[in-house]
């Protein structure tokens, strides 16, 4: 049997999709996958995945019919041109010619409505397959994420936070922050290096090295967070989705901020998430209330230690 497997979006929305491919393995464990990553003709999403996965036989790069596809929902005339149906044709074809074809793209939810049972892995972010090299970077440090390419994401913050948040955290933590070429000019503003601060501009399997060695992450609402639950490494981010802490709204939390507990309103109390973040480290706890150390957490949960 081939599968055709559909991703669509950035690193982030191809690793969430990514989850469910163990369950459409447990219903056809003998089928073959091929991806179709449709992303406008970039290949760093699925290099992403080939990277981490031995998953897919092939790869292909699906391109967009029109500019702009608009669709009628329940709330009205929509834009949406990364529809699977504003594929162009002969990709479509090919796709639908599989055995079977299953669109992941997160945004869209019809992987809610598949054969396979998306609960089971929707917190789980499976291990890496392929064997990762180790980062060429020792001792402890935390990986930092403070802008992505997207600026349309609205999750910049002022370089007044960023510098105070940096000064705080190098305090008691050898630092990295991730920079890219589009993203270096409000790096090298908002970073001052030296004492355990560095900016880390890197290939992609650098990245993945940086984050699978370290001992946590803060980062904006990227991709970058999910190689965080790939390892899984303690993971805390801004989100503009984010009310107040620990909270998101219902439609991310479906799609893409999948563990609200993990996640702070931009521009936050800076010692309450460093309080977390040492929280979580401290405890071995990723993911249940980064807010409460190890005594409150243990009190919490009602995890006992017996006296002799």
């Amino acid at each position: 049997m081939k599968i055709a497997i559909r991703l669509e979006g950035g690193i982030g929305d191809h690793l969430l999709g990514n989850r469910f491919v163990r369950g459409i393995l447990n219903e056809y464990p003998k089928a073959r996958l091929d991806l179709f990553s449709e992303t406008q003709g970039e290949i760093i999403q699925s290099s992403a995945l080939t990277c981490l996965f031995n998953y897919y036989d092939n790869v292909f790069l699906l391109n967009r019919e029109n500019k702009d596809y608009i669709m009628k929902s329940q709330f009205g005339l929509e834009n949406r041109p990364q529809s699977i149906q504003n594929t162009i044709q002969d990709q479509y074809e090919l796709m639908e010619s599989y055995d079977r074809l299953y669109d992941l793209h997160i945004d869209a939810l019809d992987w809610m409505s598949y054969d396979f049972d998306w609960q089971r892995y929707f917190y789980s972010f499976p291990p890496p397959t392929n064997e990762i090299p180790d980062s060429d970077h020792c001792g402890d440090y935390l990986v930092l994420q403070l802008a992505s390419d997207n600026l349309a994401n609205g999750h910049r913050m002022s370089e007044e936070y960023l510098h105070a948040f940096i000064s705080e955290l190098a305090q008691d933590f050898k630092l990295f922050i991730l920079s890219t070429p589009s993203t270096r000019s409000f790096i090298e503003t908002v970073v001052n290096t030296g004492a355990g601060v560095n900016i880390f501009e890197g290939t992609l399997t650098e990245v993945i090295s940086l984050v699978k060695d370290c001992s946590g992450i803060f980062g904006i609402d990227s991709g970058i967070k999910y190689l965080g639950y790939t390892f899984n490494k303690p993971t805390l981010c801004w989100a503009r989705e984010s009310p107040k802490p620990h909270v998101v709204t219902y439609a991310h939390q479906i799609r893409w901020l999948i563990f609200p507990q993990l996640f702070f309103p931009l521009e936050y109390n800076i010692n309450y998430m460093k309080n977390c973040m040492n929280n979580l480290i401290n405890t071995n706890n990723f993911f249940i209330a980064p807010q409460l150390g190890a005594n409150d957490i243990n009190n919490a949960l009602l995890k006992r230690e017996y006296q002799s």
